[in-house]
């Protein structure tokens, strides 16, 4: 693993068991035996103090940007396979509005203001950009990639999919988003609730 955001996927695979970790320490190498839980982790994050910054060119940035989408695309598309894990229960993780908002980086000063960490909210507005234009373009239907599959099978057949099947296509469709709906806000509220306590 060289990156941070490579390690809860390869977590994912030892919940519930022991994962032999090695690191790097002070120029030596130690192996630790470190206990995995359900949820796929060790009980480590980083902190924001740990980033460092760099500035590019325009011209730098776009190409940089292009890149940094495509890295983050592939890791959502990672971690979109672990809701629906069982041992992992990502489903769990799933988080909505209130999620988002707290995702949100408040810094304090030493006046006592508060200010919004604007690198985070742009990263975070920029990844979440990214990730609904994933979600859009999965083949379900009332989403744009429905509307691409049923136009690709009007294309290879010669004819439209019936009203029928187009009925009960949307129907499967909204049911599913509207559960999927149900979900987020669910866990929104849970871990509301369960923060008050």
């Amino acid at each position: 693993i060289t990156f941070y955001d490579e390690l809860p996927s390869a977590l994912s695979k030892h919940a519930g068991q022991e994962a032999l970790v090695q690191i790097e320490r002070a120029g030596n190498t130690v192996d630790l035996k470190l206990p995995v839980s359900k949820e796929g982790t060790i009980g480590i994050s980083v902190g924001r103090n740990f980033l460092t910054k760099k500035d590019f060119t325009p011209i730098e940035a776009v190409s940089r940007g292009f890149t940094r989408s495509i890295e983050e695309l592939t890791y959502q598309i990672k971690q979109f396979k672990l809701v629906f894990n069982k041992t992992v229960k990502g489903y769990k993780k799933v988080g909505g509005p209130i999620a988002i908002v707290n995702q949100m980086h408040v810094k304090q000063d030493t006046a006592g203001n508060y200010a919004i960490d604007w690198t985070f909210f742009w990263s975070f507005t920029a990844m979440f950009s990214v990730w609904l234009a994933f979600l859009n373009l999965l083949p379900i239907p009332g989403l744009d990639g429905g509307h691409v599959v049923f136009t690709l099978w009007e294309m290879i057949t010669g004819k439209p999919a019936s009203q029928k099947v187009l009925e009960y296509a949307q129907m499967a469709g909204v049911i599913f988003l509207l559960s999927l709906m149900v979900l987020i806000f669910g866990n929104d509220i849970v871990k509301l609730i369960l923060d008050k306590f």
